[in-house]
């Protein structure tokens, strides 16, 4: 439809053997194009621009969700890891259901395990703090036909990481749940089979399979409409709207941040809308904004690129888009408490 299907502030490279698709749409660079692109290229030396304050805004909320001040916010239930599963309970009332996790999602060996709730109130937002320099969720929960019943709380849960330098998300499930990453100097890296909700990073972001191979990992970027605390002054700037994408992912991965849908890429980004990244199909898909240069590299197997939106200049890459989504932390201020 001619809208923005990539936007980077820096190059974009495509492997050889890779290509990256935007038929109908626009990629918008700052740097330069190197192997298969599609779509309507358009060299833009301000094209991150008006992204530069995302970064920060997604810092401070992210800080502001984990604590009023220097003070933990109040947890509303407990997290216990039982080793084949972690058990969250709620309070069964509040509106707003708050959990601080100090330990990791895996099992006693590092292996994956369940993600259960209960006593979540119907139209409740969760808020699972996940503190620590280091993090790591391994699990089996959640499916592609949403019959798993963490699907069911999808749209109003939220996986926030404040210190974390080091995040991983990883396991054969569909992760269910929008993830918020505060760390700037950080690193999440993405094994997981697939990514359900929006992917926020003020860091680099690594998509990639596991040493022992991977089926198509993928994003897929389910809105967040939830009721968070109020945290920070409102985004002047909307990230673009973007419509699909899709790429299979392999074993490497690169380091620095960018927007990308290949096998294996680093990200810096904070996500308004999924970038989707499969082997065989094209799904539905994020951008992210990044606040620094970046550029885009795919590599290993056909790929198909969503719009987003990344601001530095190296092989990693963020993605965002949808503007019409809300965006976590900014927009909703009914029902929060002001940090």
């Amino acid at each position: 439809d001619g809208g923005d299907f990539l936007t980077t502030g820096g190059d974009i490279s495509v492997a050889a053997d890779q290509r990256l698709l935007a038929d109908d749409g626009v990629v918008r660079h700052a740097g330069t194009v190197t192997g298969t692109v599609t779509g309507t290229l358009q060299k833009d030396p301000d094209a991150a621009k008006p992204y530069a304050g995302l970064r920060e805004d997604l810092r401070v909320a992210s800080k502001c969700y984990a604590r009023e001040g220097t003070t933990p916010r109040p947890a509303t239930g407990t997290a216990r890891n039982e080793g084949y599963r972690t058990l969250f309970t709620g309070d069964g009332k509040s509106a707003l259901q708050v959990f601080n996790v100090d330990f990791d999602l895996t099992s006693a060996t590092g292996g994956m395990q369940g993600i259960e709730f209960e006593g979540i109130p119907a139209g409740a937002t969760i808020l699972v703090n996940m503190v620590g320099s280091a993090r790591t969720i391994n699990t089996f929960t959640g499916d592609l036909n949403d019959q798993d019943p963490l699907n069911k709380l999808r749209e109003r849960l939220l996986w926030n990481f404040p210190d974390a330098t080091k995040v991983k998300i990883a396991g054969g499930a569909q992760f269910q749940g929008s993830v918020l990453v505060g760390e700037p100097g950080s690193t999440a890296t993405v094994t997981a089979s697939g990514m359900n909700g929006r992917f926020f990073t003020t860091g680099s972001l690594v998509h990639s399979s596991e040493a022992t191979g991977g089926g198509g990992q993928e994003f897929h970027a389910y809105p967040f409409t939830g009721d968070l605390p109020e945290c920070g002054s409102t985004p002047t700037t909307t990230p673009s709207s973007s419509t699909s994408t899709s790429t299979s992912t392999s074993s490497s991965s690169s380091t620095s941040p960018t927007t990308t849908t290949s096998s294996t890429t680093t990200t810096t980004s904070s996500s308004t809308s999924p970038t989707s990244t499969t082997s065989t199909s094209t799904s539905s898909s994020p951008t992210s904004t990044s606040t620094e240069p970046t550029s885009t590299t795919s590599s290993s197997q056909t790929s198909t690129s969503s719009s987003s939106t990344s601001s530095s200049s190296t092989s990693s890459s963020p993605t965002s888009s949808r503007p019409e989504e809300r965006r976590v932390g900014k927009e909703r201020r009914s029902r929060r408490p002001t940090c």
